[in-house]
């Protein structure tokens, strides 16, 4: 009965070993350690050893947040190298600091085939994160933006920066009208509430809005001149639109700002 038991034990212990992981449950295994390089580093290792799978990977759209905190959303995809038709997409919303990931959230991906990287699913299947980094990351956007980072706010891709959009028949965006009432009333409440907001093509409108008004040497409220120094040394990419064209992380945030300058 002893043996029976042992024997039981060592095969129910093989099975486990045996049974390959699912391609969320790899990922989480690479992200758990909070080390951005790791995930990087076991990605490109799980590209080079599957011989069945081809793996692709990348960020669709990264930008910073404020100082050296920096919002990520981060696509994999997994196809098969026999199967054309055999194709899956997960994504993970990261929030990292240098090589150290502060937060994350891996989704099962559907997503909008007309505009590249912008995931519509909000399935969510494993999440982690280092609570004193969170903490730390909230006084600092507090410090600087005087209100709460909205985390809500991250990861969107459904507000794309610019003002004409619309195809053939392009119109004004609904937030460039805003921000155009907004600076004929040299409105600075409004114009602030756009810098303080955690997305960044917000913060976008509300730059170029204070940008006209500096034009026209109307003088800038020291605290929203402290914003404006925070949004300018931003890096990463901005989703933008023109005409027909769409696209999550089309354009750096720096060419954006300069173009906003006029140089």
């Amino acid at each position: 009965m002893k043996n029976l038991l042992i024997v039981t034990v060592l095969l129910l212990t093989l099975f486990s070993c045996s049974k390959p992981k699912s391609t969320p449950e790899l990922l989480n295994s690479f992200c758990e350690d909070l080390s951005y390089s790791k995930l990087i580093k076991e990605l490109k290792k799980q590209q080079k050893k599957d011989t069945v799978y081809e793996y692709n990977f990348g960020a669709w759209q990264e930008r910073d947040i404020i100082s050296n905190y920096r919002e990520n959303l981060f696509g994999v995809s997994v196809s098969s190298k026999k199967k054309e038709k055999n194709h899956e997409i997960w994504y993970i919303k990261l929030i990292t600091q240098d090589s150290s990931i502060v937060s994350y959230k891996i989704y099962n991906s559907i997503y909008d085939s007309e505009i590249r990287g912008r995931p519509v699913s909000n399935e969510l299947l494993f999440f982690k994160q280092n609570k004193n980094e969170i903490g730390h990351l909230k006084n600092i956007f507090k410090e600087i933006y005087k209100t709460r980072l909205n985390f809500n706010e991250l990861f969107r891709t459904d507000l794309f920066f610019g003002d004409w959009c619309g195809g053939i028949a392009s119109r004004l965006t609904n937030e460039q009208i805003e921000i155009n009432g907004l600076v004929k009333e040299k409105d600075f409440i409004g114009i602030k509430g756009w810098l303080q907001s955690s997305h960044t093509e917000k913060q976008l409108f509300g730059l170029s809005a204070i940008y006209q008004l500096q034009q026209i040497y109307i003088k800038i409220p020291d605290d929203i001149l402290i914003m404006l120094k925070a949004i300018e040394g931003k890096s990463g990419s901005v989703s933008t639109c023109s005409g027909c064209t769409r696209q999550v992380g089309g354009r750096m945030i720096q060419e954006e700002i300069k173009s906003l300058r006029g140089y």
